[in-house]
């Protein structure tokens, strides 16, 4: 079922369609109800169509990274996290707002052991670099 919605998201996001998809997230997070509920990578997606939005609200897009990146450092989700904190990264330098959220990201970057192929880590390795 999870997959499904998922797909759904990314079916919405990949159309042009993110206020679907902004929708889908935001019943989601409703019907979780507390952050401990919701699933860590939700607000992360939820940031994700904020900002594709034709008039894109780039101040919810950070609250949904930093909930996305607290929650799942809560869960201890260091991938999740790392991903939040790279899209966070993103936006703000895109707004030329300092500070950018580099420290965070290399504290949880450091976390890392192996994998550092993986995609996730690639990119983040590539905004601290």
């Amino acid at each position: 079922m999870r997959l499904r919605c998922l797909e759904r998201l990314g079916l919405h996001a990949l159309a042009g369609k993110p206020e679907q998809a902004l929708e889908l997230v935001d019943e989601a997070i409703e019907i979780a109800g507390s952050s401990v509920a919701v699933p860590p990578d939700l607000p992360g997606f939820r940031g994700d169509f904020l900002s594709m939005l034709p008039k894109p609200d780039v101040g919810a897009a950070e609250d949904s990274y930093l909930m996305a990146a607290r929650v799942s450092s809560d869960l201890r989700l260091h991938l999740v996290e790392l991903k939040a904190l790279s899209r966070l990264v993103v936006l703000r330098r895109q707004l030329d707002h300092s500070p950018d959220g580099s420290e965070e990201l290399a504290a949880v970057y450091s976390e890392f052991t192996e994998g550092f192929e993986e995609h996730d880590l690639v990119v983040a390795r590539e905004l601290l670099g």
